[in-house]
């Protein structure tokens, strides 16, 4: 596996076009598909940059406004999908859909504390505490890319990276 450090124009390149291909295709609900965002970035990296990074699942907590922790929770029976890449004893995470956590929030009656950039690529442990990611396991990996239909999502693919070659 390369263990190269992107330049932050490219990763950004690579963010935008994957969100502005799931707002053309989803609209507000474009949120709801995290699994298929880590999918779909998975695949463009491979494609664009042959980079593997791992499609992880698991539990998303965030702070809300009064500093209780809320979110999607594997022991509540939901999940959320990211992507991860170790690189030497760091491990770098890329989460595509994190532009979408304010629209979620408000759809679960939570106010976050201190929302999410457009979209998260970076080492964990350069996080923001406000925001917790963790590794749900072999199960939940497995049934978050399950849930995922090759002919449904590989257009997305073919759509992004359409839109990388042609803005440069």
């Amino acid at each position: 596996m390369k263990s190269v450090s992107l330049e932050p124009k490219t990763k950004a390149a690579i963010a935008t076009a994957i969100q502005q291909v799931f707002a053309d295709e989803y609209g507000d609900v474009a949120g709801t598909y995290c699994a298929v965002y880590a999918w779909v970035g998975q695949r463009v990296i491979k494609e664009a940059l042959g980079l593997d990074y791992k499609l992880t699942a698991g539990s998303l907590s965030l702070l809300d406004s009064e500093g209780e922790r809320f979110g999607f929770l594997v022991e509540q029976g939901n999940y959320h999908a990211w992507l991860t890449r170790a690189m030497g004893h760091r491990t770098e995470l890329v989460d595509f859909s994190s532009i979408h956590w304010p629209w979620l929030c408000e759809q679960t009656g939570y106010e976050i504390r201190s929302s999410g950039p457009r979209f998260i690529w970076t080492f964990q442990d350069e996080l923001n505490p406000d925001w917790e990611w963790a590794d749900g396991g072999a199960f939940v990996e497995k049934f978050a890319i399950e849930g995922i239909n090759e002919l449904f999502a590989q257009p997305l693919v073919a759509k992004v990276l359409a839109r990388l070659s042609t803005s440069g």
